[in-house]
Order: C-alpha cells, then sequence, then structure tokens
C-alpha cells in the first residue's frame, strides 16, 4: 500500500514533469530513467561545496516528483490537478505567459481582491 500524498495538495505538483523534463504522456521506465539522470546530476554529494545548498533543494524537488509520478494513484491525481489548473486557465510552470495574460491574471487576483 503506497503512503498518502503529501505533495498533490493544490498546485504543487504541476510541475513534476518539468522537474523530471518528461513528457505527461511518458512511461514509468522514462520517468525512472529522467529521475535516475537528474538524481545522479544534483546529487549534493557530487557537486562542489559553493553549489551543495542548491543541490539539496533541487535534490528534494527530483525526489519528490519521483515519488508521485512513480506511483500510479498518486500520478493520476497529479494529472487532474493539472487539467483543473489548465480548465481554470492558471499558467503551467515553465511555461511564458503573455503579457496581456498576466495583467488579466493580475487584475482578477489582486486588484478585485482588494
Amino acid at each position: 500500500m503506497s503512503k498518502p500524498c503529501t505533495h498533490t495538495r493544490g498546485a504543487a505538483c504541476i510541475g513534476y514533469y518539468e522537474v523530471l523534463d518528461v513528457d505527461a504522456a511518458a512511461s514509468a521506465d522514462d520517468i525512472r530513467k529522467a529521475y535516475r539522470k537528474e538524481a545522479l546530476r544534483w546529487h549534493p554529494n557530487r557537486v562542489a561545496a559553493e553549489h551543495k545548498e542548491l543541490a539539496t533543494e533541487r535534490f528534494k524537488e527530483i525526489c519528490a516528483a519521483y515519488d508521485v509520478l512513480s506511483d500510479a494513484l498518486r500520478r493520476e491525481a497529479c494529472n487532474a490537478a493539472r487539467a483543473a489548473a489548465a480548465a481554470s486557465g492558471m499558467p503551467m510552470p515553465g511555461h511564458q505567459v503573455p503579457l496581456a495574460r498576466a495583467w488579466e491574471i493580475f487584475i482578477r487576483f489582486i486588484v478585485v481582491a482588494c
């Protein structure tokens, strides 16, 4: 039995595919290979001392992404959260937002809330 997901609350899981640099339709084997590649690249014991803090944070993100995407049920929940975010019109992490769209988001969430 898998442990409950703590990473997919809200929009936290939206960027997991981007963290591992895989497509949302990637197979379990592709996800495992991408995890190994990124984990080896960013492992804190394999970087210079001045980059250790950055590597530690990045390594935690990579492990969290793999933890969710390697479990079928948690991956489904993540995909549902991605679909909900896309349907609401919110920008996805790693994608550029046109200036007009950014202004619209600003107006909707900042100005109207005040």
